[in-house]
């Protein structure tokens, strides 16, 4: 492992600490700015030595992707929803797989990589993805994106989420 990967929990824990501190702050001083409870959040944590602690890390990438295929699988799989356009296919790097298999196929086989942890990442800022099913072991899927890439494909499925499938599930 690269170091990256085991960084997710630990990424994940403080942005869900600072979101919690910002609500808390906004109810008791709404007046105050983001920039304000981000500081006071960094300091609190004694992250002000880290290097680099962002919101918009790797884990928060994680906790979006978890968030928007894992725990609605079976909303993606409910009948009569709109094909997903996956318009940030050309942003996907095929390595296993096919590039022409179906958008459904391509959010399923992302689905099993996140839920069972197949991924890695570069320290370039490269994803990769794959789907290794227990009976053979053997890849049958690998896909490799640039993290701004993935971020918008995020940034897709998300909306995807809220304006075709929320609707037909409430």
């Amino acid at each position: 492992m690269n170091g990256l990967r085991e960084e997710i929990p630990k990424s994940v824990w403080y942005v869900g600490q600072f979101l919690f501190q910002f609500q808390e702050t906004l109810e008791h001083a709404p007046q105050t700015t983001v920039e304000a409870c981000f500081d006071d959040f960094i300091q609190n944590q004694q992250l002000q030595n880290v290097d680099g602690f962002h919101l918009k890390n790797q884990g928060t990438m994680l906790m979006l992707l978890y968030g928007l295929l894992v725990v609605p699988r079976e909303m993606w799989e409910h009948q009569g929803l709109p094909v997903f356009a996956f318009n940030t296919r050309v942003r996907f790097h095929f390595c296993v797989g096919g590039p022409n298999m179906s958008s459904a196929e391509f959010l399923r086989f992302m689905r099993h990589a996140i839920a069972h942890a197949n991924f890695d990442m570069a320290q370039n800022g490269t994803y990769t993805f794959r789907n290794r099913p227990p009976k053979t072991k053997e890849i049958d899927f690998e896909v490799e994106v640039a993290r701004a890439d993935l971020g918008e494909f995020v940034a897709e499925v998300g909306q995807y989420y809220i304006n075709s499938v929320a609707p037909q599930i409430q």
